[in-house]
């Protein structure tokens, strides 16, 4: 019995060997063709070569329930992320069936600045202040800061917990980006 069920393992283990690169290659051809499909739809939703530059895969997921594989795209511009600028495209059967285009043309002429106007601590503590806690502020200093615009606070009497603080622009109701 105890022969049978180390064979059964390793008849197992041998499958899976073969599955794990399908599946990683499905993936791959999965986001590739969401790729192609951003970039060759482009001008049907007003974006420039400069708009797609440098977008990340926020993240991607298979539903389980129907197979269609969800892949999500956050802009950016020189490497800051918008806010809320993402695209999802998302595939059934190895097609696209559904776009969901949230990205923002001209990204370039409507950003304000290059560098942020304030440092991670000090608009920490400028939230703090608009949320009426100004006297809480103590305590709140910097744990870390990365230089991909993200940083970890020491929450002081503000939080129990760490706070993140990731540089984002801001997209406006006037189509600005602060």
């Amino acid at each position: 019995m105890k022969r049978f069920s180390s064979l059964f393992v390793t008849l197992i283990f041998i499958s899976l060997i073969g599955v794990v690169p399908q599946l990683q290659a499905q993936q791959l051809d999965g986001l590739n063709q969401a790729l192609r499909h951003l970039q060759q739809n482009s001008s049907q939703w007003n974006l420039t070569a400069e708009d797609l530059k440098g977008f990340t895969v926020s993240h991607e997921h298979q539903s389980e329930h129907n197979g269609v594989s969800h892949i999500y795209f956050a802009q950016t511009h020189e490497g800051i992320e918008i806010y809320n600028a993402v695209s999802g495209i998302h595939l059934k059967d190895g097609k696209v069936f559904f776009v969901a285009d949230r990205f923002i043309a001209d990204v370039a002429s409507r950003v304000n600045a290059l560098k942020p106007a304030l440092k991670p601590e000090k608009a920490l503590l400028r939230v703090a202040d608009d949320l009426g806690m100004s006297e809480k502020r103590s305590g709140v200093r910097i744990l870390h800061a990365e230089k991909n615009h993200t940083a970890e606070f020491a929450g002081g009497n503000i939080s129990r917990n760490t706070i993140p603080a990731h540089l984002m622009y801001y997209p406006t109701s006037g189509g600005a980006c602060v």
